[in-house]
């Protein structure tokens, strides 16, 4: 690592705060503190804050990395924090809301990746997505990615908000897809891993010609038997909502075909 090492604070115990704090540390910067609410496995690791009142300590980063709801509350209830700039992890929150008069810079570290406590990923791969104040601040902030080997992407909050809405449809949304059908599978102890092969190779095209030249199916063709068959087949009213959804989607979207 070519920069000084940093101190950083990182406040939140959940899965982007667990995947940060251990490799920020790793890239050689310092973990001064973790604030929590309660005792974690995080917090037994590292040094536990109690207050978010940073009277006597020197930091210079402080990342919010809690839930979206609990960031304005948590930038108002910070004190001393210095020279310190005040980055949060959301998706979702503008980056207005840090723009207080208490704090000389602050902005966003956004991961783009879904992250689950236990599972280990290597954030270089990840995108991060990043907003700042003013362009010294962002260039600080490019600097100490750039130490932690993070591939990092600016953007304005308008743009991190699409791409969060984007994110949530193709992975959240896909992923409660799989679910449905792994449940379906299983209810007649078939197996949902002979999919991984099809999954895979949708994944794969859809980024290699376009999701939309990508797209096949009963939908796309107008099958409507096959459809009324599948419909048959899902036992849970919510589950055919869905399906009809997203074939009428699909129907409407290659109509003129």
């Amino acid at each position: 690592m070519s920069m000084t090492p940093k101190k950083i604070s990182i406040i939140g115990s959940g899965n982007v705060a667990s995947h940060l704090l251990i490799w920020i540390r790793d890239a050689g910067h310092v973990i001064s503190s973790v604030y929590t609410r309660k005792q974690s496995s995080i917090s037994e690791e590292f040094h536990r804050r109690s207050s978010l009142d940073y009277q006597g300590e020197i930091v210079d980063y402080i990342l919010i990395a809690t839930n979206d709801d609990s960031i304005e509350k948590i930038a108002d209830e910070l004190r001393n924090t210095g020279h310190a700039i005040i980055l949060h992890t959301s998706g979702t929150v503008s980056m207005d809301t840090l723009a207080l008069p208490k704090f000389k810079g602050y902005g966003v570290l956004y991961p783009l990746q879904t992250l689950q406590k236990g599972r280990s990923i290597s954030l270089a791969k990840v995108p991060f997505l990043i907003e700042a104040n003013t362009e010294t601040v962002l260039g600080n902030l490019q600097q100490f990615c750039e130490s932690c080997q993070l591939t990092t992407k600016s953007v304005s909050s308008d743009d991190r908000l699409m791409y969060h809405l984007s994110a949530v449809i193709s992975s959240n949304f896909v992923n409660h897809l799989f679910y449905i059908a792994e449940k379906n599978l299983s209810t007649d102890n078939l197996n949902f891993d002979i999919l991984r092969p099809l999954i895979e190779e949708t994944i794969a095209k859809a980024f290699e010609k376009g999701a939309y030249e990508s797209q096949t199916g009963p939908a796309k063709r107008g099958d409507s038997e096959t459809m009324n068959k599948h419909l048959d087949l899902l036992k849970q009213e919510n589950y055919k909502d869905i399906y009809k959804l997203i074939s009428e989607s699909i129907i409407s979207e290659y109509r003129s075909e």
